[in-house]
């Protein structure tokens, strides 16, 4: 999440440039809370489907609609004047904290959709408000009781948390540009802030700001940390002070914080990183030679390993952890795309590889098996310009957030643009079925 990616619609200033759909790090929101929700209608509520859990859908006037995996028992949460953005659901799957915008401004809103809801209802006021300083990306703490996010600010960017029931005021965190964060505990996160420049930092720190560890090292090129599980292990990337070009110039660091060991991988540029769930190893992408975006083949990093092992070859773009961490959502390059890629990260400025993809150009969504490299699904698939565009270039935070996967690891949940020209959130099975369209939208994401 970076406000050096935010470009201003020429003739205004970035911070009155208002765009519905969130670009984490890449839209200057302006803001002031919206009123007015309401839920509109809601049809009575069906046991799990398919895939089991809850959906959430964006559609394409920023009406937030939950459903199940067929797309039955929806209801639907609209904001009056204005439209939300990429809601997250809280770790029980009963919440959503989702951004409204409106043509005045935004604010930071708690949606009730568990099974007790009454319906209709008036939304509370939002949790968060600031004309000056607006919210654009959220991230929920793992017991559910605060809601942390990104607000664009004068200087910078500032993490903020907030009580998700609106007891109390917010409070910064720590301030910063580029910011992206992982959960360690509940009151805890390591944060990486300030890219790989020289005010770089890596580090853990409470939801006071207070550092309680600061690594003593010069962050390499990554984006959000990782975490396992069970908070005792960490992943990051430093740069190294190797001068000469065929030296690899960054490792990833990965610490055990039960043993204090640490292992050491050597990758040659940007890397982006994800622990899978439970026991599950360190998956990342790391060009194979030097380019400027976390680009190539899908490895794996066992818990026991020191060396880690290529799952899938080719040009990865990004992954995604199955909730039990058996499998890996990957989306890559088709083989006969070029490889000529200038910068995946360089929005507003689309690359090829996101112009091609936004302009209807398919991507490959493989699901391989993290055991034996087994491939489950391998197909090509068009998504919205919302998912390539927003979520795509920052999807190792997004993962942390927001999710694609099914509760019970069976399904996957996509924007996926049809033969008509619309975009249908469609649930994919790993069946072999063809993906079954429940909702057109822009995008959707699963509850946990």
């Amino acid at each position: 999440m970076d406000s050096a990616d935010i470009e201003p619609t020429q003739g205004h200033s970035p911070r009155r440039s208002l765009v519905v759909g969130l670009v984490v790090g890449s839209i200057l929101l302006t803001a002031v809370a919206a009123i007015g929700l309401l839920v509109l209608a809601e049809a009575p509520r069906a046991s799990t489907q398919t895939g089991g859990g809850r959906i959430v859908v964006v559609d394409g006037a920023g009406v937030v609609r939950t459903m199940d995996a067929t797309g039955g028992s929806e209801r639907r949460y609209a904001l009056t004047g204005g439209a939300f953005q990429f809601p997250a659901w809280s770790p029980d799957g009963e919440r959503l904290a989702t951004v409204g915008v409106q043509d005045e401004g935004a604010g930071l809103f708690v949606l009730d959709d568990s099974a007790s809801a009454p319906s209709p209802e008036v939304i509370p006021s939002p949790i968060y408000r600031s004309v000056a300083e607006p919210p654009f990306y959220l991230y929920w703490s793992p017991d559910g009781r605060l809601v942390t996010f990104l607000t664009s600010e004068a200087d910078g960017l500032a993490l903020r948390a907030a009580p998700a029931d609106g007891s109390a005021q917010e409070g910064i965190v720590r301030r910063g540009a580029p910011m992206y964060w992982a959960w360690t505990a509940d009151d805890r996160m390591l944060i990486h802030a300030g890219g790989d420049g020289p005010d770089g930092y890596v580090g853990e720190v409470g939801l006071d700001g207070q550092e309680s560890r600061r690594t003593a090292v010069v962050p390499g090129r990554f984006q959000a940390p990782a975490v396992s599980s069970d908070g005792t292990k960490r992943a990051y990337v430093v740069s190294t002070d190797e001068p000469e070009p065929e030296i690899r110039s960054m490792v990833i660091l990965v610490e055990d914080g039960r043993d204090g060991s640490i292992r050491r991988v050597a990758v040659r540029g940007p890397t982006a990183l994800g622990w899978g769930p439970g026991d599950g190893g360190l998956a990342f992408i790391a060009p194979r030679e030097r380019r400027s975006v976390p680009l190539g083949s899908l490895d794996l990093l066992d818990p026991a390993s020191s060396q880690p092992r290529t799952l899938l070859e080719g040009d990865v773009v990004a992954f995604f952890w199955s909730p039990d961490g058996t499998m890996i959502a990957a989306l890559s390059l088709p083989s006969d795309q070029p490889r000529q890629v200038a910068s995946i990260r360089a929005l507003p400025q689309h690359d090829d590889v996101l112009s091609a993809a936004e302009g209807g150009a398919p991507l490959r969504l493989v699901v391989v098996a993290a055991d034996d490299g087994a491939i489950v699904i391998d197909r090509p698939v068009r998504l919205s310009e919302t998912f390539v565009g927003q979520l795509l270039p920052y999807f190792d935070q997004y993962a942390l957030s927001h999710h694609l996967w099914s509760p019970d690891g069976s399904a996957l949940v996509l924007p996926l643009v049809g033969d008509d020209g619309r975009t249908h959130i469609s649930v994919v099975q790993l069946d072999g079925r063809e993906p079954s369209a429940i909702a057109d939208g822009e995008i959707a994401f699963w509850a946990p």
